[in-house]
């Protein structure tokens, strides 16, 4: 059967994922499984998918929201989070991240796991002139995001706090049914609603079964690629990278310039004066999902 079993066997192989433990079994347990729902069960209910490229986070305390902001390029209120990207010195994308307020002066940003060392660096390299304290805590929590318009309703069930409170890219933090200490994010990266799921590492077994046994279905992050592609939201490595200028990649509408940031002057000048590329979308005609490397070609197959 192309759909994998639900056991402890795959549960133990997802949840090493998602701790990034390195192990070669992600198309056993995603791709096959992906053939079979595809995303139009997301969108009709809701599904559940693991986070290998977006499973860690550092925690930025004490920091004046200026010193934020020089980094990235936001104002926002407690408990909001705002999709934004880190700006390099030469026109290019260090990574795009979610930038959560916990409070006045403690931040947590959530990066691509294959960037982690390269945006500490980055971050730490930058605070040398700031001072702020940070911590990387990418190898104590985990992640789970459950999507789809029905997820809010499944999880409600598991607690008192009224999730369809919690606006679009917003969190609280709470509990799901005795799982303490969990930040619970109205965002996501399907276009389908839903919310994504932060724990310690040491409950992610209890989490993982709470969301199974309550009859959600696991889907690779195939599916997810697919539902980002129409909703236009960028993939780090794919879509955007280090020789990536932001507004060649529509990010205008993050890049805020009333206050100071890395290559504020340049990346303003280039939006000023228009820019020679830009990121487009193709729409498929026929049935299919478009994947990495794919060529495409024009009527005469040039």
């Amino acid at each position: 059967s192309l759909q994998p079993n639900l056991g402890k066997a795959s549960r133990d192989v997802l949840i090493g994922m998602i701790q990034r433990v390195q192990k070669r079994l992600w198309e056993d347990y995603s791709w096959p499984f992906l053939k079979v729902t595809r995303d139009i069960e997301i969108q009709a209910g809701q599904r559940y998918y693991d986070l290998p490229s977006d499973v860690t986070f550092e925690r930025v305390e004490r920091v004046e929201t200026k010193h934020g902001d020089y980094w990235t390029k936001l104002h926002y209120g407690i408990g909001a989070a705002q999709y934004n990207y880190f700006p390099n010195y030469n026109n290019g994308i260090v990574d795009d991240l979610i930038v959560y307020k916990i409070d006045e002066e403690k931040f947590m940003l959530v990066v691509n796991a294959s960037n982690i060392e390269k945006d500490w660096a980055h971050i730490s390299k930058e605070n040398e002139s700031i001072g702020a304290l940070l911590r990387n805590e990418s190898d104590n929590y985990s992640l789970l995001a459950v999507q789809g318009p029905k997820a809010s309703e499944i999880l409600q069930s598991f607690t008192t706090y009224d999730l369809s409170s919690v606006p679009f890219y917003h969190f609280i933090e709470g509990s799901l049914s005795g799982i303490n200490d969990l930040i619970i994010s109205a965002t996501g990266y399907t276009g389908s609603g839903g919310f994504e799921i932060y724990c310690k590492n040491d409950t992610i077994d209890a989490l993982w079964d709470l969301i199974i046994e309550a009859g959600i279905k696991p889907i690779g992050l195939a599916a997810r690629d697919t539902l980002r592609l129409e909703m236009g939201y960028c993939l780090y490595g794919n879509d955007i990278d280090e020789t990536t200028h932001p507004i060649e990649a529509g990010l205008g509408w993050v890049t805020k310039f009333n206050h100071e940031f890395i290559n504020k002057t340049k990346i303003e000048k280039d939006k000023e004066q228009g820019v020679a590329n830009r990121l487009v979308g193709f729409k498929m005609i026929d049935k299919g999902i478009p994947r990495h490397d794919y060529q495409i070609c024009d009527e005469e197959g040039v």
